[in-house]
Protein backbone atom coordinates (compact mmCIF):
# COMPACT_ATOMS: atom_id res chain seq x y z
CA UNK A 1 0.00 0.00 0.00
CA UNK A 2 1.35 3.26 -1.13
CA UNK A 3 1.79 5.94 1.80
CA UNK A 4 -0.23 9.27 1.35
CA UNK A 5 3.20 12.14 0.28
CA UNK A 6 0.75 14.78 2.58
CA UNK A 7 0.96 12.61 5.82
CA UNK A 8 4.39 11.68 5.16
CA UNK A 9 4.90 15.63 4.65
CA UNK A 10 2.82 16.74 7.56
CA UNK A 11 4.82 14.33 9.49
CA UNK A 12 7.72 15.18 8.96
CA UNK A 13 7.09 18.91 8.98
CA UNK A 14 5.74 18.04 12.82
CA UNK A 15 8.54 16.50 13.57
CA UNK A 16 11.14 19.45 12.81
CA UNK A 17 8.92 21.64 14.37
CA UNK A 18 9.34 19.37 17.40
CA UNK A 19 13.19 19.18 17.17
CA UNK A 20 12.98 23.06 16.86
CA UNK A 21 11.10 24.26 19.45
CA UNK A 22 12.87 21.28 21.67
CA UNK A 23 16.14 23.08 20.23
CA UNK A 24 14.45 26.41 21.11
CA UNK A 25 13.44 25.50 24.61
CA UNK A 26 16.98 23.72 25.46
CA UNK A 27 18.61 27.15 24.52
CA UNK A 28 16.82 29.67 26.74
CA UNK A 29 17.41 27.15 29.50
CA UNK A 30 21.06 27.28 29.00
CA UNK A 31 20.72 31.19 28.91
CA UNK A 32 19.01 31.25 31.48
CA UNK A 33 21.42 28.91 33.69
CA UNK A 34 24.47 31.32 32.31
CA UNK A 35 22.46 33.65 33.72
CA UNK A 36 22.12 32.50 37.52
CA UNK A 37 25.93 31.00 37.49
CA UNK A 38 26.58 34.61 37.45
CA UNK A 39 24.11 35.86 40.05
CA UNK A 40 23.79 33.40 42.90
CA UNK A 41 27.73 33.91 44.13
CA UNK A 42 27.33 37.76 43.19
CA UNK A 43 23.89 37.54 45.25
CA UNK A 44 26.20 35.60 47.89
CA UNK A 45 29.01 38.03 47.64
CA UNK A 46 26.92 41.11 48.38
CA UNK A 47 25.19 39.27 51.48
CA UNK A 48 28.67 38.53 53.28
CA UNK A 49 30.01 42.09 52.42
CA UNK A 50 26.39 43.29 54.25
CA UNK A 51 27.21 41.19 57.55
CA UNK A 52 27.76 43.53 60.21
CA UNK A 53 31.11 43.63 61.79
CA UNK A 54 32.00 45.06 65.30
CA UNK A 55 32.53 48.97 64.80
CA UNK A 56 30.36 49.48 61.14
CA UNK A 57 28.14 51.33 60.85
CA UNK A 58 25.68 48.77 60.09
CA UNK A 59 26.05 47.32 63.55
CA UNK A 60 25.06 50.45 65.00
CA UNK A 61 22.17 51.35 62.76
CA UNK A 62 20.89 47.69 62.90
CA UNK A 63 19.17 47.94 66.16
CA UNK A 64 17.48 51.63 64.88
CA UNK A 65 15.84 50.14 62.40
CA UNK A 66 12.78 49.09 63.93
CA UNK A 67 12.35 52.74 65.21
CA UNK A 68 12.73 54.10 62.23
CA UNK A 69 10.35 52.37 60.66
CA UNK A 70 8.08 53.10 63.49
CA UNK A 71 8.69 56.80 62.81
CA UNK A 72 8.29 56.52 59.31
CA UNK A 73 4.61 54.73 59.60
CA UNK A 74 3.60 57.15 62.48
CA UNK A 75 4.69 60.82 60.60
CA UNK A 76 1.35 62.29 59.91
CA UNK A 77 1.32 63.55 56.50
CA UNK A 78 2.31 67.46 56.08
CA UNK A 79 0.10 69.94 54.09
CA UNK A 80 1.50 70.73 50.74
CA UNK A 81 1.87 74.51 52.08
CA UNK A 82 3.75 73.27 54.82
CA UNK A 83 5.73 71.15 52.75
CA UNK A 84 6.56 73.50 50.17
CA UNK A 85 7.32 76.28 52.82
CA UNK A 86 10.03 73.37 54.94
CA UNK A 87 11.81 73.21 51.45
CA UNK A 88 11.79 76.70 50.85
CA UNK A 89 13.44 77.00 54.63
CA UNK A 90 16.25 73.85 53.79
CA UNK A 91 17.14 75.58 50.44
CA UNK A 92 17.76 79.02 52.69
CA UNK A 93 14.90 81.16 50.48
CA UNK A 94 13.02 81.65 53.68
CA UNK A 95 14.77 82.61 57.24
CA UNK A 96 14.24 79.82 59.85
CA UNK A 97 11.49 81.73 61.65
CA UNK A 98 9.15 81.27 58.93
CA UNK A 99 9.07 77.34 59.14
CA UNK A 100 6.11 76.09 59.10
CA UNK A 101 4.77 74.68 63.04
CA UNK A 102 3.99 70.98 61.61
CA UNK A 103 7.47 71.59 60.17
CA UNK A 104 8.78 72.26 63.25
CA UNK A 105 6.50 69.61 65.28
CA UNK A 106 8.18 66.85 62.80
CA UNK A 107 11.65 67.79 63.93
CA UNK A 108 10.92 67.76 67.40
CA UNK A 109 8.90 64.21 66.90
CA UNK A 110 11.89 63.16 65.36
CA UNK A 111 15.49 65.10 66.39
CA UNK A 112 16.52 62.68 69.54
CA UNK A 113 16.27 59.37 66.39
CA UNK A 114 17.88 61.67 63.94
CA UNK A 115 20.67 62.40 66.47
CA UNK A 116 21.36 58.86 67.40
CA UNK A 117 21.38 57.66 63.62
CA UNK A 118 23.79 60.63 62.91
CA UNK A 119 26.16 59.47 66.00
CA UNK A 120 26.39 55.86 64.03
CA UNK A 121 28.11 57.65 61.24
CA UNK A 122 31.10 57.81 63.11
CA UNK A 123 31.73 54.14 63.17
CA UNK A 124 35.11 52.98 62.39
CA UNK A 125 34.21 51.15 59.28
CA UNK A 126 31.32 51.40 56.70
CA UNK A 127 28.30 49.24 55.33
CA UNK A 128 24.43 49.38 55.61
CA UNK A 129 22.53 46.42 57.28
CA UNK A 130 21.62 43.53 54.87
CA UNK A 131 17.97 44.32 55.14
CA UNK A 132 18.76 48.19 53.95
CA UNK A 133 20.87 45.99 50.96
CA UNK A 134 18.61 43.91 48.95
CA UNK A 135 15.16 44.53 47.47
CA UNK A 136 12.59 42.76 49.87
CA UNK A 137 9.17 41.04 48.57
CA UNK A 138 6.99 43.51 46.33
CA UNK A 139 4.00 41.69 47.27
CA UNK A 140 3.65 44.25 50.46
CA UNK A 141 3.17 47.70 49.62
CA UNK A 142 5.29 48.98 51.91
CA UNK A 143 7.92 46.18 53.80
CA UNK A 144 9.41 47.47 57.05
CA UNK A 145 12.69 47.29 54.74
CA UNK A 146 11.15 49.90 52.52
CA UNK A 147 9.75 52.12 55.37
CA UNK A 148 13.16 51.92 57.08
CA UNK A 149 15.05 52.68 53.73
CA UNK A 150 12.30 55.86 53.45
CA UNK A 151 12.94 57.05 57.33
CA UNK A 152 16.13 57.57 56.55
CA UNK A 153 15.78 60.11 53.32
CA UNK A 154 13.03 61.57 55.69
CA UNK A 155 16.20 61.73 58.48
CA UNK A 156 18.03 63.89 56.01
CA UNK A 157 15.22 66.36 55.72
CA UNK A 158 15.67 66.68 59.14
CA UNK A 159 19.31 66.72 59.21
CA UNK A 160 18.80 69.88 56.39
CA UNK A 161 16.35 71.79 59.17
CA UNK A 162 18.20 71.28 62.18
CA UNK A 163 21.31 72.90 60.23
CA UNK A 164 19.40 75.91 59.45
CA UNK A 165 18.32 76.36 63.25
CA UNK A 166 21.63 75.72 64.12
CA UNK A 167 22.77 78.78 61.68
CA UNK A 168 20.05 80.40 63.15
CA UNK A 169 21.22 80.65 65.93
CA UNK A 170 24.91 80.97 65.47
CA UNK A 171 26.38 77.92 65.80
CA UNK A 172 28.28 77.10 63.06
CA UNK A 173 30.67 74.60 63.71
CA UNK A 174 27.47 72.38 65.05
CA UNK A 175 25.84 73.19 61.68
CA UNK A 176 28.96 71.99 59.79
CA UNK A 177 29.20 68.85 61.95
CA UNK A 178 25.96 67.45 61.45
CA UNK A 179 26.23 68.22 57.71
CA UNK A 180 29.14 65.85 57.65
CA UNK A 181 27.31 63.58 59.40
CA UNK A 182 24.50 63.86 56.98
CA UNK A 183 26.64 63.81 53.83
CA UNK A 184 28.05 60.36 55.19
CA UNK A 185 24.57 59.01 56.14
CA UNK A 186 23.78 59.77 52.22
CA UNK A 187 27.60 57.79 51.39
CA UNK A 188 25.94 54.62 53.39
CA UNK A 189 22.68 54.37 51.32
CA UNK A 190 24.27 55.30 47.91
CA UNK A 191 27.12 52.37 48.34
CA UNK A 192 24.28 49.60 49.37
CA UNK A 193 21.53 51.32 47.00
CA UNK A 194 19.90 49.26 43.75
CA UNK A 195 18.38 51.52 40.88
CA UNK A 196 15.24 51.15 42.66
CA UNK A 197 16.56 51.40 45.99
CA UNK A 198 18.05 54.28 44.65
CA UNK A 199 14.78 56.37 44.05
CA UNK A 200 14.51 56.54 47.43
CA UNK A 201 17.77 58.32 48.37
CA UNK A 202 19.24 59.76 45.31
CA UNK A 203 18.26 62.99 45.44
CA UNK A 204 19.85 63.87 48.76
CA UNK A 205 21.99 65.88 46.97
CA UNK A 206 19.41 68.60 46.82
CA UNK A 207 18.09 68.13 50.49
CA UNK A 208 21.58 68.72 52.15
CA UNK A 209 23.45 70.40 49.20
CA UNK A 210 22.49 74.50 49.97
CA UNK A 211 22.01 74.04 54.04
CA UNK A 212 25.29 72.35 53.76
CA UNK A 213 26.99 75.27 51.29
CA UNK A 214 25.86 77.69 54.12
CA UNK A 215 27.07 75.59 57.30
CA UNK A 216 30.83 74.72 55.73
CA UNK A 217 31.01 78.17 53.75
CA UNK A 218 30.39 79.71 57.10
CA UNK A 219 33.65 77.93 58.54
CA UNK A 220 36.45 79.64 59.73
CA UNK A 221 39.41 79.77 57.39
CA UNK A 222 41.33 76.84 59.83
CA UNK A 223 38.73 74.33 59.77
CA UNK A 224 38.11 74.67 55.86
CA UNK A 225 41.46 72.66 54.96
CA UNK A 226 40.00 69.87 56.95
CA UNK A 227 36.75 69.83 55.78
CA UNK A 228 37.71 69.85 52.61
CA UNK A 229 39.78 66.59 53.21
CA UNK A 230 36.81 64.97 54.65
CA UNK A 231 34.96 65.86 51.66
CA UNK A 232 37.62 63.98 49.09
CA UNK A 233 37.65 60.75 51.37
CA UNK A 234 33.39 60.92 51.09
CA UNK A 235 33.56 61.41 46.96
CA UNK A 236 36.58 58.66 46.81
CA UNK A 237 34.35 56.25 48.79
CA UNK A 238 30.94 56.99 46.48
CA UNK A 239 29.82 54.54 44.60
CA UNK A 240 30.13 54.77 40.43
CA UNK A 241 26.69 54.80 39.04
CA UNK A 242 27.51 51.44 37.03
CA UNK A 243 27.52 49.96 40.97
CA UNK A 244 23.86 50.94 41.04
CA UNK A 245 22.32 49.07 37.95
CA UNK A 246 25.03 45.47 38.66
CA UNK A 247 23.59 45.38 42.12
CA UNK A 248 19.96 46.17 40.32
CA UNK A 249 20.54 43.17 37.91
CA UNK A 250 21.15 40.52 40.56
CA UNK A 251 18.04 42.20 42.43
CA UNK A 252 15.94 41.78 39.58
CA UNK A 253 16.75 38.25 38.75
CA UNK A 254 15.85 36.75 41.75
CA UNK A 255 12.31 39.27 42.37
CA UNK A 256 11.17 38.64 38.90
CA UNK A 257 12.25 35.29 37.96
CA UNK A 258 12.80 33.67 41.46
CA UNK A 259 10.54 30.83 40.91
CA UNK A 260 12.97 29.69 37.68
CA UNK A 261 15.53 28.81 40.83
CA UNK A 262 15.77 24.89 41.54
CA UNK A 263 15.18 23.77 44.87
CA UNK A 264 19.71 22.87 44.37
CA UNK A 265 19.85 26.63 43.24
CA UNK A 266 18.08 27.77 46.01
CA UNK A 267 20.55 25.71 48.66
CA UNK A 268 23.00 27.20 46.86
CA UNK A 269 21.44 30.94 47.56
CA UNK A 270 22.72 32.65 51.18
CA UNK A 271 19.86 31.71 53.91
CA UNK A 272 18.24 35.78 53.74
CA UNK A 273 18.06 35.84 49.83
CA UNK A 274 15.84 32.68 49.72
CA UNK A 275 12.70 34.10 50.49
CA UNK A 276 13.12 36.83 48.12
CA UNK A 277 13.57 34.26 45.57
CA UNK A 278 10.39 32.22 46.74
CA UNK A 279 8.11 35.40 47.35
CA UNK A 280 9.11 36.40 43.47
CA UNK A 281 5.79 37.93 42.23
CA UNK A 282 6.52 36.90 38.29
CA UNK A 283 3.05 37.40 37.39
CA UNK A 284 3.08 35.05 34.74
CA UNK A 285 4.59 32.46 35.78
CA UNK A 286 3.80 30.01 38.45
CA UNK A 287 5.13 25.95 39.04
CA UNK A 288 2.62 24.40 37.71
CA UNK A 289 2.86 26.40 34.20
CA UNK A 290 5.09 24.74 32.59
CA UNK A 291 4.76 26.15 29.11
CA UNK A 292 5.28 29.31 30.50
CA UNK A 293 8.86 28.53 31.54
CA UNK A 294 10.65 29.58 28.47
CA UNK A 295 8.95 32.69 28.27
CA UNK A 296 10.38 33.61 32.32
CA UNK A 297 13.79 32.16 30.76
CA UNK A 298 14.17 34.57 27.94
CA UNK A 299 13.22 37.13 30.02
CA UNK A 300 15.77 36.73 32.65
CA UNK A 301 18.49 35.89 30.05
CA UNK A 302 17.34 39.72 28.39
CA UNK A 303 16.70 41.83 31.43
CA UNK A 304 19.66 40.58 32.94
CA UNK A 305 21.82 41.50 29.96
CA UNK A 306 19.71 44.94 29.66
CA UNK A 307 21.13 45.81 33.14
CA UNK A 308 24.95 44.82 32.66
CA UNK A 309 24.93 46.88 29.54
CA UNK A 310 23.23 50.04 31.57
CA UNK A 311 26.26 49.38 34.15
CA UNK A 312 29.17 49.72 31.12
CA UNK A 313 27.34 53.10 30.19
CA UNK A 314 26.27 54.64 33.08
CA UNK A 315 29.67 55.97 33.87
CA UNK A 316 29.89 57.90 30.57
CA UNK A 317 29.49 61.42 30.27
CA UNK A 318 25.75 62.34 30.45
CA UNK A 319 25.36 62.80 27.12
CA UNK A 320 27.09 59.86 25.88
CA UNK A 321 25.30 57.99 28.20
CA UNK A 322 21.83 59.06 27.45
CA UNK A 323 22.71 57.87 24.03
CA UNK A 324 23.85 54.41 25.00
CA UNK A 325 20.81 53.92 27.19
CA UNK A 326 18.31 55.08 24.27
CA UNK A 327 20.25 52.34 22.53
CA UNK A 328 19.88 49.70 24.40
CA UNK A 329 16.44 50.26 25.04
CA UNK A 330 15.48 49.78 21.40
CA UNK A 331 17.79 46.61 21.86
CA UNK A 332 16.46 45.11 24.70
CA UNK A 333 12.57 46.30 24.89
CA UNK A 334 11.94 45.13 20.73
CA UNK A 335 10.52 41.67 21.88
CA UNK A 336 8.40 38.97 20.73
CA UNK A 337 7.84 37.91 24.28
CA UNK A 338 4.93 38.91 26.25
CA UNK A 339 6.72 38.28 29.74
CA UNK A 340 8.20 41.04 28.86
CA UNK A 341 9.99 42.95 32.02
CA UNK A 342 12.83 45.23 31.98
CA UNK A 343 13.60 49.12 33.12
CA UNK A 344 12.30 51.62 31.20
CA UNK A 345 15.05 53.60 29.47
CA UNK A 346 13.92 56.83 31.43
CA UNK A 347 13.73 54.94 34.33
CA UNK A 348 17.51 53.88 34.31
CA UNK A 349 18.51 57.68 33.03
CA UNK A 350 16.29 59.24 35.98
CA UNK A 351 18.90 56.91 38.54
CA UNK A 352 22.12 57.36 36.64
CA UNK A 353 21.31 61.08 36.40
CA UNK A 354 20.63 61.39 40.43
CA UNK A 355 23.65 59.36 41.05
CA UNK A 356 25.89 61.67 39.40
CA UNK A 357 24.12 64.52 40.91
CA UNK A 358 24.90 63.22 44.54
CA UNK A 359 28.57 63.27 43.36
CA UNK A 360 29.00 66.36 41.37
CA UNK A 361 27.15 67.83 44.95
CA UNK A 362 30.39 66.86 46.43
CA UNK A 363 32.53 68.54 44.09
CA UNK A 364 30.75 71.82 44.47
CA UNK A 365 31.04 72.13 48.10
CA UNK A 366 34.83 70.91 47.70
CA UNK A 367 35.21 74.06 45.17
CA UNK A 368 33.41 76.76 47.09
CA UNK A 369 35.35 75.58 49.89
CA UNK A 370 38.03 76.14 47.72
CA UNK A 371 36.86 79.35 46.07
CA UNK A 372 36.27 81.00 50.02
CA UNK A 373 40.20 79.97 50.65
CA UNK A 374 40.85 81.78 47.95
CA UNK A 375 39.34 84.92 48.20
CA UNK A 376 40.32 85.30 51.94
CA UNK A 377 44.36 84.47 51.10
CA UNK A 378 44.26 86.87 47.84
CA UNK A 379 41.92 89.53 48.87
CA UNK A 380 39.57 88.84 45.55
CA UNK A 381 37.79 85.61 44.16
CA UNK A 382 39.83 83.26 41.67
CA UNK A 383 38.94 83.77 37.95
CA UNK A 384 39.76 79.43 37.53
CA UNK A 385 39.24 76.60 40.03
CA UNK A 386 42.68 75.03 41.18
CA UNK A 387 42.72 71.04 40.88
CA UNK A 388 39.85 69.84 43.03
CA UNK A 389 41.42 66.04 43.51
CA UNK A 390 45.27 66.75 43.59
CA UNK A 391 46.97 63.25 42.73
CA UNK A 392 43.49 61.70 42.36
CA UNK A 393 41.08 61.50 40.06
CA UNK A 394 37.44 60.07 40.94
CA UNK A 395 34.60 58.63 38.46
CA UNK A 396 33.06 61.45 36.33
CA UNK A 397 35.06 64.97 38.13
CA UNK A 398 32.63 67.94 37.73
CA UNK A 399 33.99 70.67 36.30
CA UNK A 400 32.84 74.41 37.15
CA UNK A 401 32.98 77.94 35.66
CA UNK A 402 33.76 80.84 37.57
CA UNK A 403 32.14 83.77 36.98
CA UNK A 404 33.06 87.22 38.84
CA UNK A 405 30.60 89.74 39.53
CA UNK A 406 33.09 92.52 41.64
CA UNK A 407 35.09 91.96 44.79
CA UNK A 408 32.10 90.59 46.90
CA UNK A 409 30.14 88.19 44.80
CA UNK A 410 31.02 85.13 41.91
CA UNK A 411 29.11 82.11 40.99
CA UNK A 412 30.04 78.90 40.70
CA UNK A 413 28.31 76.89 38.06
CA UNK A 414 29.05 73.41 36.59
CA UNK A 415 30.09 73.38 32.97
CA UNK A 416 27.02 70.40 32.53
CA UNK A 417 23.55 71.66 31.98
CA UNK A 418 22.24 68.30 33.78
CA UNK A 419 23.67 69.83 36.64
CA UNK A 420 22.67 73.41 36.74
CA UNK A 421 20.45 73.41 39.95
CA UNK A 422 24.25 73.36 41.62
CA UNK A 423 24.92 76.68 40.29
CA UNK A 424 25.91 78.59 43.83
CA UNK A 425 26.32 82.16 44.25
CA UNK A 426 28.72 83.16 47.06
CA UNK A 427 29.07 86.28 48.49
CA UNK A 428 32.07 87.17 50.84
CA UNK A 429 32.03 85.68 54.13
CA UNK A 430 28.83 83.90 53.26
CA UNK A 431 26.54 82.03 50.87
CA UNK A 432 23.61 84.50 48.87
CA UNK A 433 19.99 83.83 48.73
CA UNK A 434 19.47 80.63 47.16
CA UNK A 435 16.45 80.30 44.40
CA UNK A 436 14.45 77.28 44.97
CA UNK A 437 15.32 73.80 43.48
CA UNK A 438 12.93 72.54 41.59
CA UNK A 439 12.82 68.54 41.54
CA UNK A 440 12.59 67.85 44.84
Amino acid sequence: MSRNPLLILAASLTAMLVVAVTVFVLLLDSRAQDVWREVIPEANRLVQEAEPVPGSFAEALGPLLPELTAWRRAAPELPPVAIRRSIDVEMGVRPWEELPVESVAALERGRALMRRVLAATHARSSGMPLQLTLLSSRRLKETDDLAARRALRGMLSLVALEIRRELSEGRVAEAASLCLEGLTLSREQARSASAHGGGVVWRIAVILYRPCADALGALPEARRTEVSQQLRALRSSLPPPSQLFRIEAVNVALITSGLLLSEAQLGQLAPPLRPVAVDSPMYLLEKSAWWLRPLAQENLARQYAYYQALARAADLEPAAREQQFKAFEQVFTQTWNPANYVVPQSSARFHARHAHEQAAALDALIAMLLMRQAHERDGRWPEALPELFPGERPWLPTTFRVHVDDAMHATLEPTEPALAELTLPLTAGGSAPQTPTPGR
